[in-house]
């Protein structure tokens, strides 16, 4: 018996997801009702999503399973929900991304962005959150912080600084100035600089026969150098998921919002790509205003400027900037491409205006233009002068090796998961049990819910989490966009564990902090404050409100 004990312990997870499925399904089978059948399989999924037992875009297929087999959603609206507008606009930006970083026009926009805000430790920790920032406003978080770290890696082999042997081990700090300590290159995202050709062969890093590279360092200088590695990797974690929430096609969450108030609330035009630019890039830049402030506060205080590293790197930056040589016909292509997408975007229905999409039907909504763009650059070559022979500005093979399919499928589950207990009057009832909050006033409520997003989204994913809070959130009745956006902002804003984000998992690994350093109460504090949005200053954006 202790055996077999032992065994199920071990095998947590597989015995998790055996028994709790049977243990919920004492709701379905003493409530024989389509609320309690659809309830089985949010609790289900939110538990699955939470403890990620399978994949989480495994457990995205679940209501392909239980809402057809409870008649609560018929294949044609699973279908829709899977593969409607929504999801159609994401994976057309994802694509269109996805472009922009084959021709390495990233790159381009990150070196020179740096070149303008300067490479002292303040500066470049600014540089680096705008840049950020900018790029997961229109590039997928995760890819956007992936792109990032060879960039920050470059600019701290300039400082000399190393990359840690573990997340565990920690520099002694407490050894006498003098005292010497040799720190071994033996990371992955070393040997990838290596292949990248950003290393050279400086003074200070010792060739020996049969071994790697090491470097001699103060335990001064390794203190602060390891100060600032923290940094700037955390400014990439904060930046990559605050940028996210400052366009439409940021970041999943937004559009799942913009799904549901598409579902339930058709009248409502007003949340728009162009509408969400204006309220969300004012947020954005006070948000990373604040990061910038907590992270300067916490540990560039302890960062003296050397001026000669510097010019290092400075010096660095404008070498690789130089390198990249004049714009190429390809990244010409690109950002011109890619940039109308977004003037499509933008002008389709801007409110201020009468905008072109009062010149086509009706059901042409903004996938429309991001796979016109997408079939674009598949025609178009990167070399003109070799029109026949010259590949495409895109490739097939890139599309399916870069694209975060996992992301795709989310999105739908989770949009599924949202009609379903529609569909199933869950919400309804769900109403009536939050009748109280009528009598509460609408301030509190959406502190309430933002803390609330803020919360789970430490231990779920960000579209879990907005997908399971918004039917919620919709029975406080007030105007939907009051409650709801804070939800979607909410759930993006999640700094505080490496499970939470993609974001936070590639910064973990590169920095070398530990979990315990990355849970600040602090940082919570300051970036709540704006994600609970006021009711004035959402009506001064909505004037409808």
């Amino acid at each position: 018996m202790a055996s077999v004990a032992r065994q199920l312990y071990r095998g947590w997870k597989r015995t998790f997801a055996f028994f709790v499925p049977l243990l919920l399904a004492v709701i379905p089978l003493m409530i024989p009702t389509k609320e309690a059948q659809c309830a089985y399989v949010v609790l289900l999924m939110s538990l699955f999503w939470m403890t990620e037992i399978i994949p989480l875009a495994v457990t995205a297929f679940m209501p392909l399973v239980f809402f057809p087999l409870f008649d609560i959603l018929r294949g044609n609206a699973m279908g829709k929900a899977y593969f409607g507008e929504t999801v159609s606009m994401f994976l057309g930006s994802l694509i269109a991304a996805t472009a922009v970083e084959y021709s390495n026009l990233h790159n381009r926009i990150a070196l020179r962005s740096l070149l303008l805000v300067g490479v002292t430790p303040k500066r470049l920790l600014a540089g680096i959150m705008a840049v950020t920032a900018l790029l997961s406003m229109f590039i997928s978080n995760a890819a956007t912080a992936v792109l990032m770290v060879p960039i920050i890696e470059g600019i701290l082999h300039q400082l000399r600084v190393e990359q840690p042997k573990s997340h565990s081990s920690k520099p002694n700090f407490d050894e006498a100035d003098n005292t010497n300590i040799e720190m071994k290159r033996t990371s992955l995202i070393s040997i990838l600089l290596d292949e990248l050709g950003e290393l050279n062969n400086a003074s200070s890093i010792q060739k020996d026969a049969g071994s790697r590279g090491s470097v001699t360092i103060s335990a001064e200088s390794l203190e602060q150098k390891a100060m600032l590695r923290r940094a700037l990797y955390l400014g990439v974690c904060y930046a990559a998921n605050i940028g996210g929430t400052g366009s439409l096609t940021g970041s999943p969450p937004n559009l799942v919002l913009k799904a549901f108030i598409d579902l339930h609330y058709p009248r409502y035009k007003n949340l728009t790509f162009t509408t969400w630019i204006f309220f969300g890039t004012p947020t954005v830049v006070i948000n990373i205003a604040l990061g910038w402030l907590f992270i300067s506060f916490t540990y560039m205080k302890y960062i003296t400027t050397d001026p000669d590293e510097a010019q290092q790197v400075w010096s660095s930056v404008r070498a690789k900037y130089a390198q990249l040589g004049s714009m190429s016909f390809h990244e010409g292509s690109v950002a011109f491409l890619f940039s109308t997408l977004l003037i499509l975007w933008l002008f389709r229905e801007p409110g201020f205006v009468a905008g072109w999409g009062a010149l086509v039907p009706k059901s042409v909504k903004d996938s429309v233009p991001a796979f016109a763009i997408v079939l674009a650059m598949f025609l178009l070559p990167q070399d003109p002068s070799k029109w026949a022979t010259s590949p495409a500005l895109l490739d097939w093979k890139v599309i399916h090796e870069k694209t975060p399919w996992s992301v795709v499928f989310l999105i739908g589950g989770s949009i599924a998961l949202s009609d379903g207990v529609q569909e199933s009057g869950l919400s309804k009832w769900i109403g009536y049990q939050l009748d109280w909050l009528q009598n509460i006033p609408p301030g509190p409520v959406v502190l309430l819910v933002s803390i609330t997003a803020m919360a789970l989204t430490e231990v779920t994913s960000n579209t879990a989490t907005c997908s399971v809070l918004l039917p919620i959130a919709k029975k406080v009745r007030v105007h939907p966009v009051l409650v709801e956006l804070p939800v979607a902002f909410g759930s993006s804003y999640a700094f505080m564990l490496p499970v939470a984000t993609a974001p936070n998992a590639i910064i973990i690994d590169g920095s070398g902090m530990t979990t315990g350093e990355m849970v600040s109460l602090i940082n919570f504090y300051l970036l709540r404050k704006f994600v609970c949005t006021p009711e004035r200053r959402t009506k001064s954006i909505h004037p409808s409100l």
